[in-house]
């Protein structure tokens, strides 16, 4: 992996943030939100394979995630589950961690999604990285803790830079053990924020969540979509000194939710649909348009400060 000394923002935030240096992986300054698309365009195409990550760049993603585990033989696979049994129905039902590659490669992961994706088989993490462009990014899932000893050469044979890769994952201590083995790399704790069935209580609290991500090293937190994250939450992240804030999983039937935490300023919005989602945001973002010929008009004189205002016609 070829480094670069700039500083990692993958931001979710207006010009403003990114010029405040509050956010991470920078692809570059822009108006418009970061996305990232949740196992590639995993609406339109098979989950976590070649074609759902390039047609999610073709989409406007700028940040691919995929899911990954260590097979039989020690290579890193992009599989969400721990078995084939949902990426490939009807066909044997494969354990990762107890197949090759050779083995895993042979099952054809595509054709449910339709005769198009026929063919497609399960890729390995050097195939997913060479498909990034140079200006966007991945987030790489880590689902097998297996990986983590293995990441580090995968990633010194990819073109990709430094500051186009971020790991993730639930297992905290699985972000505490890159961050141990692989300081530079930047790595994000995925936390699921709920409220309990069985007590009625939340899951953890915010000084909780906070002292396990400073206590792992994490670079900052990945969170699900809840109410929970509001302006107050967001702030201690941020005064806890966590570089980046990002929410998943957000889709058309979530709009709401995108423009709510947009105004927060995360650091990215994680969605099935980044095409979708983008069009949505442009949508909601556009400045309305009047006619000062017709509309209610205020008038600032800059020389007198004489005030006129003019009610609509």
């Amino acid at each position: 992996m070829r480094h670069s000394v700039a500083s990692l923002c993958i931001g979710l935030s207006l010009s403003t943030l990114f010029a405040s240096g509050c956010c991470g992986i920078v692809i570059d300054s822009r108006e418009e939100p970061i996305f990232v698309a949740h196992r590639g365009a995993s609406r339109d195409a098979p989950e976590c394979t070649i074609p759902a990550f390039q047609l999610a760049f073709q989409q406007g993603a700028d940040i691919i995630e995929g899911d990954f585990w260590l097979t039989k033989d020690q290579e890193i696979v992009c599989i969400h589950d721990g078995d084939t049994k949902k990426v490939a129905p009807g066909g044997p039902v494969l354990k990762v961690k107890d197949s090759t590659l050779a083995e895993l490669q042979k099952l054809d992961v595509g054709i449910r999604m339709g005769p198009k994706f026929r063919n497609t088989r399960i890729p390995t993490l050097a195939e997913v990285l060479a498909v990034v462009p140079d200006d966007k990014g991945i987030f790489i899932e880590i689902k097998d803790p297996d990986v983590v000893p293995h990441l580090g050469p995968v990633l010194d044979e990819s073109e990709l830079r430094s500051d186009q890769v971020a790991v993730i994952a639930f297992d905290p201590f699985v972000i505490q053990a890159v961050k141990s083995q692989y300081p530079k790399l930047r790595a994000i704790w995925l936390y699921w924020w709920y409220l309990d069935k069985q007590t009625g209580e939340i899951s953890n609290t915010v000084d909780e969540i906070l002292r396990v991500a400073k206590e792992i090293v994490a670079d900052g937190i990945h969170i699900n979509r809840c109410r929970w994250v509001d302006a107050a939450f967001v702030e201690r992240v941020r005064e806890a000194g966590l570089e980046f804030l990002h929410v998943y999983t957000i889709n058309e039937e979530h709009f709401g939710d995108a423009g709510r935490f947009l105004a927060l300023g995360v650091d990215s919005i994680t969605t099935d649909q980044p095409k979708v989602l983008r069009q949505m945001v442009r949508e909601m973002m556009a400045p309305q348009k009047g006619d000062s010929a017709k509309d209610e008009h205020l008038v600032v004189d800059r020389s007198t400060g004489r005030i006129e205002f003019y009610p609509m016609r």
